[in-house]
């Protein structure tokens, strides 16, 4: 069995997510507007071709340190739910064909990696961590059922 994954570059870190989950790729710069009260990790919305999506620093869902503001950025686009999401990311590399299946998530991994990785390939003496972008999505982005639920408690 073989999974194309794309490759991209998180402080240092190479990452991946199958390459048929990611609706568009665009490069940092775009004009965010600020969401008040958000989670640290969404950084604002902005106007993709006529449609809000909502941008996500994968950086700080993770806890890293923030990139250096010089840094340049490039965002993945994700649909999910019929939404548009940005996930901010360092640098985008290449869609890679890997045989076989995801190895296991390392117990040694830090708790939020833990929570946020599905497998580990073996690529070229570095490993890619797979992220689980969508889970990661519903982890921020609660339903509004949900957040009526937790608001009348």
């Amino acid at each position: 069995m073989t999974s194309q994954i794309l490759s991209f570059r998180l402080a240092g870190q190479l990452c991946g997510i199958p390459v048929l989950e990611v609706h568009d790729v665009i490069r940092g710069g775009q004009k965010l507007t600020p969401v008040p009260r958000a989670a640290p990790a969404i950084i604002g919305i902005l106007n993709l071709r006529g449609r809000i999506a909502l941008a996500i620093s994968l950086r700080r869902y993770l806890e890293l340190q923030d990139a250096p503001r010089h840094a340049a950025s490039m965002s993945l686009v994700i649909e999910h739910n019929g939404d548009l999401y940005c996930l901010a990311v360092d640098s985008v590399g290449e869609v890679l064909s890997l045989e076989g299946k995801a190895g296991p998530v390392p117990p040694v991994l830090d708790a939020n990696w833990r929570r946020s990785v599905t497998g580990v390939w073996q690529c070229g003496g570095e490993l890619l961590a797979q992220l689980d972008v969508r889970g990661m999505i519903g982890a921020l982005c609660l339903p509004e059922d949900a957040i009526t639920a937790a608001e009348k408690k």
